[in-house]
C-alpha cells in the first residue's frame, strides 16, 4: 500500500504542476482503500513536493456509479433541444 500511495502521489504532483487544482477527487477502485490510504498519499505529496501549495486529495462521495453520473452530466450539459 505504501508503494501504491507513493506512485499515486507522484502522478498527482504531475497533475498539480499541469493544472494546479485546489482539490483532487479520487474515484473508482482507489476509494476502497479508505482514509488510511489517503493519509499515505497526502504524506507522500508533502514529502515529494517542493511546492508550498499541494492539492487536497479526497475520495469521491458519489459511490459506485460516479462514472455513469459523470457521463450523464456531460450528456445533459451538451444536449440541445431539437428546433422545429
Amino acid at each position: 500500500m505504501k508503494n501504491a500511495a507513493r506512485a499515486l502521489a507522484s502522478v498527482l504532483l504531475q497533475l498539480n504542476l499541469a493544472f494546479n487544482p485546489a482539490k483532487i477527487i479520487l474515484a473508482g477502485a482507489m476509494t476502497t482503500f479508505g482514509g488510511d490510504f489517503l493519509k499515505l498519499v497526502q504524506e507522500n505529496l508533502k514529502t515529494l513536493s517542493d511546492a508550498s501549495e499541494i492539492p487536497v486529495v479526497i475520495n469521491s462521495a458519489l459511490g459506485d456509479f460516479n462514472g455513469a453520473l459523470g457521463a450523464a452530466a456531460l450528456a445533459v450539459h451538451h444536449w440541445k433541444p431539437a428546433r422545429k
